[in-house]
């Protein structure tokens, strides 16, 4: 997605329907899910962005795990951030380095933080 300055309704609405689309079929395809993982733009997405996260907080663990961490390493901010956040629900030991990076950025370092504390106490 562009960043929010640049979306158009359009866009919005295209957007919100896959999103709706997805929900409804609770497809979790794990291709289908690198594509979710990876239309975050910078922002919030027109307040798309917290459906997406919802979507995702269902998806089976064994295939979401593994895109947050491609997700915590995008050279996209806005997937960066939004991996972050989404590590919260998945607080799981293979995330420990990716997380460890994000805490020296600005944006994404309180959730890093968040997030690799809950792991160390789940061990």
């Amino acid at each position: 997605m562009p960043e929010d300055e640049k979306l158009t309704q359009k866009v919005i609405d295209e957007y919100a329907s896959v999103v709706d689309f997805l929900k409804t079929s609770r497809s979790f395809d794990k291709e289908i899910m690198f594509f979710v993982m990876n239309s975050f733009g910078e922002y919030e997405g027109a307040g798309m962005y917290e459906e997406v996260i919802n979507l995702l907080e269902e998806s089976p663990e064994d295939i979401i795990v593994p895109l947050i961490k491609l997700g915590l390493k995008s050279s996209s901010m806005g997937t960066r951030y939004w991996s972050t956040i989404l590590s919260l629900s998945f607080p799981d030991r293979i995330l420990l380095h990716e997380l460890k990076e994000n805490l020296c950025i600005d944006v994404t370092r309180d959730f890093a933080l968040i997030a690799i504390e809950e792991i160390n106490k789940r061990r």
